[in-house]
């Protein structure tokens, strides 16, 4: 829950006006894409999470249901895999990321050094 937490709120401020510019505009807008849909479908998985979180009570009452214990259990594996993907596309969105900024500070240092 606090890694999807930490994603949320994390943004990319360094090096907005170079992702926009028009030498890099279509990488960037790709992967802002990218970014935009992985963000459209964080706050869905984070609101399961939280769902599931406070349903743990059923294995820890003491009071002994197998049917909703099973079912929890069952649930929790499939967010586990669920959140194992999310994690995967983000990161991967993320590395372009910092691939492109790479790129771009590279370019930078390049243009001075010529200067």
């Amino acid at each position: 829950m606090s890694e999807l937490k930490f994603i949320k709120d994390e943004l990319i401020e360094n090096h907005t006006l170079q992702l926009i510019s028009k030498k890099i505009f279509e990488k960037s807008r790709n992967i802002l894409h990218e970014l935009s849909h992985s963000r459209k479908s964080l706050d869905p998985l984070l609101k399961k999470i939280i769902n599931h979180h406070n349903q743990l009570t059923i294995l820890l009452d003491g009071i002994d249901q197998p049917i909703k214990e099973k079912q929890y259990k069952e649930n929790h594996w499939g967010l586990t895999i669920e959140m194992s993907k999310y994690f995967d596309t983000y990161k991967e969105v993320k590395r372009k990321i910092f691939d492109l900024i790479k790129a771009i500070i590279k370019q930078g240092k390049q243009k001075r050094l010529l200067n």
